[in-house]
């Protein structure tokens, strides 16, 4: 092994330390296609659900949540962290629940 890939493997951080939550926080916020506004509120819509403890990686959970919200919230919550919006689309596979 060479003396290079021991000093990048102790730079990796182990998996457990990705947050998936703050992940789809960032595209939100990276997502030039978005207004200010639309960003806050799929921000909020997000951060009410995470609030609860549900994961975004829990598709049933992602289903629950959204029939307990107004059709105004699901409709944000949905677009946030769905399979077509810009932040879990790509991590959650492809999943889609209730929106």
């Amino acid at each position: 092994m060479d003396k290079n890939d021991s000093n990048f493997a102790s730079e990796i951080l182990p998996f457990q330390s990705f947050d998936l939550g703050d992940f789809v926080v960032q595209a939100i916020q990276n997502d030039p296609t978005l207004q200010p506004s639309t960003k806050h509120q799929y921000i909020k819509a997000l951060e009410n659900y995470l609030a609860t403890g549900g994961s975004l990686a829990d598709p049933q959970a992602l289903t629950e949540y959204a029939l307990t919200v107004g059709s105004s919230t699901r409709s944000f919550f949905s677009r946030s962290c769905g399979p077509h919006g810009p932040g879990v689309g790509a991590a959650s596979q492809g999943q889609r629940y209730a929106g």
